[in-house]
């Protein structure tokens, strides 16, 4: 890995830890009196009207691709449906089965970026799965699966082929991507609030909305817009099954900080779960030719 290389792994590795303590801002939003999924909503909402005017204020919009504004959007629902799926579930199971998405990246890059099946390919795909498995253990045979587990299933699967969209696209603009994204993630979860029903919480009063508008400004502007920028900058350098393999990294931050300050369960199956997801991600890392990125196309 080449001196040229190691800012985007790096920023995007140093993101990854960050986005592992999400969860902490929108269980205190609960905490807050914001019902449900509508404190995640809410985040991305803040997020995506500070990053909107910027982009038209400065006029980058011009050029954008259709398959980076594709693989924002859908980036963006991933982290929409996420946000919402840490309020119904274990922040555990939300992290770890969103973070199947190393194996969902491989077997796309397989199927339509020309990556030929590997013997590595194969058992970073097994290991991935074997871990959900544990994670969902006899609910998976019982039909107990959360809507929070399904939300944080289907958000790996967003993000897996999003990222596979702004990689392929010719040119990168990272605030143009950041702000499609955040709007995207704002969509998805509004049209889920109103899917659902009550179920995803009640609609927040202005009494509420008030008393925490301090905390959404602050995190939405100082802790979600700044990664969400690396984050879509580094979809459009690095190879997809890298992207996520880095990303997993939110792995050791979300499951540890959930452990250490949430009553919820952490046992054998949890802890070899979180295991064999991690490892499935280290098995894409080590495959030859994982650094593969284009970021000589790429322009801020």
């Amino acid at each position: 890995m080449n001196s040229l290389r190691l800012p985007p792994v790096g920023l995007v590795a140093f993101c990854a830890i960050l986005w592992g303590v999400w969860w902490l801002p929108i269980r205190l939003l609960n905490e807050q009196g914001i019902d449900g999924g509508w404190a995640g909503i809410l985040l991305n909402a803040v997020a995506a009207l500070v990053l909107l005017p910027v982009i038209f204020l400065r006029k980058e919009s011009a050029g954008t691709s259709v398959a980076q504004i594709a693989g924002a959007m859908l980036i963006g629902f991933g982290v929409g449906l996420y946000a919402i799926a840490v309020s119904f579930t274990d922040v555990l199971r939300a992290v770890l089965l969103f973070y199947l998405a190393p194996m969902w990246s491989t077997m796309i890059e397989c199927a339509f970026l020309g990556r030929r099946w590997s013997t590595l390919s194969i058992v970073a795909v097994l290991l991935a799965l074997s871990g959900m498995v544990l994670i969902l253990g006899d609910n998976l045979i019982l039909g107990h699966v959360r809507a929070g587990d399904i939300l944080a299933l289907v958000s790996g699967i967003f993000w897996s082929v999003g990222a596979t969209f702004v990689f392929s696209a010719s040119r990168s603009k990272p605030l143009v991507s950041a702000a499609i994204c955040m709007l995207g993630a704002t969509l998805v979860g509004i049209g889920a609030a109103v899917f659902a029903g009550g179920s995803t919480g009640a609609l927040p009063s202005r009494d509420a909305l008030t008393a925490v508008a301090p905390i959404l400004v602050l995190t939405s502007c100082l802790y979600i817009v700044p990664m969400i920028v690396i984050t879509l900058w580094g979809a459009a350098v690095l190879a997809p099954a890298l992207l996520s393999f880095l990303f997993s990294l939110e792995i050791l931050s979300g499951v540890g900080s959930s452990a250490l300050l949430l009553d919820e369960p952490f046992g054998w199956r949890e802890i070899s779960g979180a295991l064999l997801v991690g490892l499935g991600a280290v098995t894409e890392f080590l495959m030859p030719g994982r650094i593969d990125k284009k970021q000589e196309n790429s322009d801020s």
